[in-house]
């Protein structure tokens, strides 16, 4: 009996399995077109002296976030004294006429900062002070960096040690295959730019206090300066807070200016490439830079180029992407970007590839490269990418971060906030035929820089068959 039973479970079983495998799926439910973007409101105010402050209420955020932002940063520095740019970020925090470094990392901390710090960064073009905090806590923030970048006190008690973390982040960059990479294919694209100035130890150790503050009281001005404050906070309250930079009186007349697009060297275009190969014995991967000067993010070409980044490799399903990392495993980090500056624009392929396929990998990504230059994608690919952009766009501006970000540049080169408005539409409206004529205009191999570093003996006979080697 209990095998009879057995026997017709079983039987049950299969028909059941049976009538499920042989059930018509329902069809995939197609994928609406994506939500326009509504911009939040943006209420700004400029000071006489040239501060500018905007506010950006945004109730979807719960905390509230601020970025200081001086248009100060190693493009200005003189070309005997570099690094002042990021010694004088790095003093910020160190005290002010009124504080020391100590009650100001008590007041960070009693405001409810999130992640317990203000976070500093020194570029080529601007220093950002950022920070999020409760709501309650934006005013007496918004006044403690008014006096952070106002009244820094230059405590001759901190230079030796600000020195010396700035000569180790130095020896470390200079240890990194991807930022030997970077800095030679910068050299090449753009010769003599000073964003790409690199200190000596013996620099940053023979800056003086006067030199730092002079550099300080040379940029550090109300005309180079924009706070935003975004998110949810007392906007009275901010507002109040933020007349501490209206009194701010400039010591310089110095403006910034935006720079212009430099002058990339074009080499004649051949059969065999140029391949920068940089020697590092020993290493057992390399490091692959494929890089092309493009234009800044104002320029109408630039959306598209946009789209040609996500379509080649900053997803996982990007061509690039999908050939050299999932197809034959040549690399973990294989990607491209659009590495974003102010008249020196560049979009690169990067990633770090095992020794014995660094040519092969190459190999691919000139191919891929060389595809799109001769072959519009299909509107179905496109569209794909395309829907993938505007959600990603849409969720970036969801929050305080991803709105500031986006006002910072365009405030930097003058856009129109109300561009945001219609970035999704801009985005669904390029073409296949607009992707395949950028990509003929931009990456040509007049254009192209490829930079390889790794150990020679390991990869010179493989990157000769492809092009010509220089050191």
């Amino acid at each position: 009996m209990i095998h009879t039973r057995l026997v017709l479970c079983l039987a049950a079983l299969v028909c059941s399995r049976t009538a499920v495998c042989q059930a018509p799926l329902n069809p995939r439910p197609s994928v609406g077109p994506p939500t326009a973007f509504t911009a939040p409101r943006v209420e700004e105010r400029t000071y006489p002296n040239g501060m500018r402050v905007a506010l950006v209420p945004y109730r979807a955020s719960p905390t509230a976030r601020i970025e200081l932002v001086i248009r100060a940063g190693s493009a200005d520095e003189s070309a005997d004294q570099p690094a002042a740019a990021q010694i004088v970020a790095q003093f910020l925090t160190e005290g002010t006429l009124s504080r020391s470094s100590e009650s100001i990392a008590q007041l960070v901390s009693d405001l409810g900062t999130l992640g317990g710090a203000i976070s500093i960064n020194s570029g080529p073009y601007e220093t950002i002070l950022a920070v999020d905090v409760l709501p309650e806590a934006a005013p007496a923030m918004v006044e403690l960096l008014a006096d952070l970048v106002q009244h820094p006190s230059f405590p001759a008690s901190a230079v030796e040690r600000i020195k010396s973390n700035a000569i180790r982040r130095l020896q470390l960059q200079r240890g990194q295959a991807d930022w030997i990479a970077s800095s030679r294919a910068n050299s090449i694209l753009f010769q003599g730019n000073p964003a790409d100035r690199v200190p000596s130890e013996a620099q940053i150790q023979g800056l003086t206090l006067a030199a730092i503050a002079l550099f300080h009281s040379s940029y550090y001005t109300p005309g180079r300066s924009r706070l935003y404050v975004a998110g949810t906070f007392d906007q009275t309250g901010a507002e109040r807070a933020a007349r501490a930079f209206g009194n701010w009186v400039a010591t310089s007349s110095q403006p910034f200016v935006l720079p212009r697009a430099a002058a990339w060297r074009e080499v004649p275009a051949t059969s065999r490439p140029l391949i920068h190969l940089i020697d590092r014995p020993g290493a057992t991967q390399a490091r692959l830079q494929v890089s092309f000067p493009v234009v800044d993010q104002p320029h109408p070409d630039h959306l598209t180029l946009n789209e040609i980044n996500t379509l080649m490799g900053s997803t996982q399903t990007a061509r690039i992407v999908a050939n050299i990392r999932e197809r034959h495993g040549y690399s973990y980090n294989i990607s491209t970007r659009l590495v974003r500056r102010p008249g020196s624009t560049q979009w690169i392929v990067a990633g770090d590839i095992t020794n014995n396929v660094v040519g092969a990998a190459l190999r691919e990504v000139l191919a891929e490269i060389a595809r799109l230059r001769t072959e519009a994608p299909s509107p179905e690919e496109l569209r794909g990418f395309q829907s993938f952009m505007a959600g990603v766009l849409i969720s970036e501006q969801s929050t305080a971060q991803g709105m500031l970000e986006s006002l910072r540049w365009m405030d930097l080169y003058g856009v129109d906030p109300a561009y945001l408005g219609t970035l999704v539409q801009k985005v669904l409206a390029v073409s296949p035929e607009n992707i395949h004529s950028i990509a003929a205009r931009y990456l040509t191999a007049s254009r192209m820089t490829i930079v390889v570093v790794g150990d020679r003996k390991a990869l010179v006979s493989q990157l000769e068959g492809i092009g010509e080697i220089v050191n």
